[in-house]
């Protein structure tokens, strides 16, 4: 992808491409390379308490905290106004796209091994790289699209439909939807651009997903458990590290351009096989190097190359 300057995108093109956007890079890449830590080890104590809780326990404390985190950094601020933005459509898109993606995400972890979860959801930033032409007005070529085709089946590589060793097929779709919602929830974080500081789509997002579990609950039988002290400090944790990992992971695609962002989310694979082995014990595959590093090949096939200078005679 040969990415403009988003600035200069062209607005008759692109749905998105009148909203003014910075450009700083290392805050973005900062910011992104934290928010990929923080994120993963949310992953990594999900994973680790799903053996125990039901999943719709652990999202409903992990949003409780971080909305509780949110409402008090609002209320300390003292500006309510930034909760009233001026695109609504804009603010009101990303949180319907970031919703579904979360709950595909969560619903899926307990299902996969961390490093093959991982792994897959790096597709999401493929899917942001050819959905930011038409929607950011930035030149979407063959390239990207023949980079879905390569992350694609980089995901094949890593799941092995003919494997002995059984992946669950429908925890890996629906990881996919998720991918492509985050992506058009990263797009929109990116369009907003100044328009809604970072703490009011914080704020948002955790309202609107505490919303949803809690409305959840009464529907699932057996899903509340008692709580020990390390369980229970854990489970505050993911609200903090969600908080965290959201807000700036929002302060790096509002502060960059995703190009510059992008190759920072990657060392969530990383992590994530740190985390395996560590947690349990487990070493990530060849097949599953492969394939990852296919999606992660390819994600960067769309990053922008250097522009030419002109030589001055």
């Amino acid at each position: 992808m040969q990415y403009n300057d988003l600035l200069m995108a062209s607005s008759t093109n692109a749905i998105l491409s009148d909203i003014s956007r910075a450009h700083l890079p290392w805050r973005g890449i900062g910011f992104g390379l934290l928010a990929a830590f923080f994120l993963s080890s949310q992953d990594a104590i999900i994973k680790l308490l799903s053996d125990d809780y039901h999943i719709v326990q652990i999202i409903f404390i992990r949003a409780a905290v971080a909305c509780i985190i949110a409402t008090g950094l609002i209320v300390y601020g003292g500006d309510y106004s930034i909760l009233r933005p001026k695109r609504k459509w804009l603010a009101v898109g990303r949180i319907a796209f970031m919703l579904a993606a979360s709950l595909a995400y969560y619903i899926s972890l307990p299902l996969l091994d961390l490093t093959v979860y991982a792994s897959v959801g790096l597709m999401v930033f493929i899917f942001a790289s050819a959905l930011s032409g038409p929607l950011l007005g930035e030149k979407t070529s063959l390239t990207d699209w023949l980079a879905v085709i390569a992350g694609l089946g980089g995901v094949i590589i890593i799941v092995n439909p003919t494997s002995s060793v059984a992946i669950n097929l429908f925890a890996v779709a629906l990881l996919l939807f998720g991918a492509l919602m985050w992506a058009l929830g990263i797009i929109f974080t990116r369009a907003l651009g100044g328009v809604m500081p970072a703490i009011a789509i914080l704020f948002y997002s955790s309202a609107v997903l505490l919303v949803a579990t809690l409305i959840t609950l009464p529907f699932v039988g057996d899903l509340w458990r008692g709580m020990d002290l390390r369980d229970f400090w854990l489970m505050v944790s993911l609200g903090f590290l969600g908080a965290c990992g959201q807000g700036l992971a929002i302060a790096a695609y509002r502060n960059a351009r995703m190009s510059v962002v992008i190759p920072t989310q990657h060392t969530m694979l990383l992590w994530a096989a740190l985390f395996a082995w560590l947690l349990w014990d487990v070493a990530p595959t060849l097949r599953l190097w492969l394939g990852g590093g296919l999606i992660i090949a390819a994600s960067l096939a769309t990053l922008p190359k250097p522009r030419k200078l002109k030589s001055k005679k």
